[in-house]
């Protein structure tokens, strides 16, 4: 009896070895297998070994050179009202954004609050009206930490805004930080604070 693999045994192993040496993106020279019709077909691709001075940093491009043209315009940033609003169905306010809330034109906006931040160094990212226009949500970056600087920066800001926004209750959305503060009016004039994260 013949215990010696067949030919075509050997060349299957062969092939088997060039699939999985061509899986590593570092690899300079493999031998790429694909089945035709249960025959075997070998594609070698050969990359000439790096010099002394050469670095691999990643993969070859697969992209058409054309496709780095000098030419290719750069990104256009996105305007302010097209910046995507975050969804957070599992946070408190998501009741309150589900409340068909109407986003504002910044460019048009006019109101005390707006003032408010501004004066403050708040940078406004959006703003929209919900609950019939009665509940403002501030989207916004702050230039402190929200759990931080809070007796110095933040319980002022919160009072400011509390009175230019007639006291009725709102709600800050500090994007870099993730974090939701919903303030309302309290007793005898106190502002109560509630932290969410999204």
């Amino acid at each position: 009896m013949n215990h010696q693999p067949s030919i075509q045994s050997v060349i299957q192993l062969t092939l088997v070895a060039s699939v999985v040496s061509c899986t590593s993106f570092l690899t300079l020279g493999c031998a790429r297998s694909e089945f035709l019709n249960s025959s075997f077909t070998t594609i070698t691709a050969v990359t000439p070994p790096p010099t002394e001075s050469s670095t691999i940093v990643a993969a070859p491009s697969t992209q058409s050179p054309a496709a780095h043209s000098a030419k290719t315009p750069a990104p256009q940033k996105l305007s302010l009202q097209e910046v995507a609003l975050p969804y957070m169905p599992h946070t408190k306010l998501f009741p309150i954004l589900s409340k068909g809330c109407e986003r504002l034109d910044l460019s048009t906006w006019e109101h005390p609050t707006k003032d408010v931040m501004i004066q403050r160094g708040v940078e406004i990212i959006a703003v929209q009206l919900c609950s019939d226009r009665t509940y403002p949500i501030f989207y916004v970056n702050f230039p402190y930490d929200p759990q931080g600087q809070t007796k110095d920066y933040f319980y002022p800001l919160y009072a400011a805004m509390k009175s230019a926004n007639g006291n009725w209750p709102f709600a800050f959305v500090s994007m870099k930080d993730q974090t939701i503060i919903q303030i309302s009016p309290g007793q005898d004039g106190a502002i109560q604070t509630e932290f969410d994260w999204f």
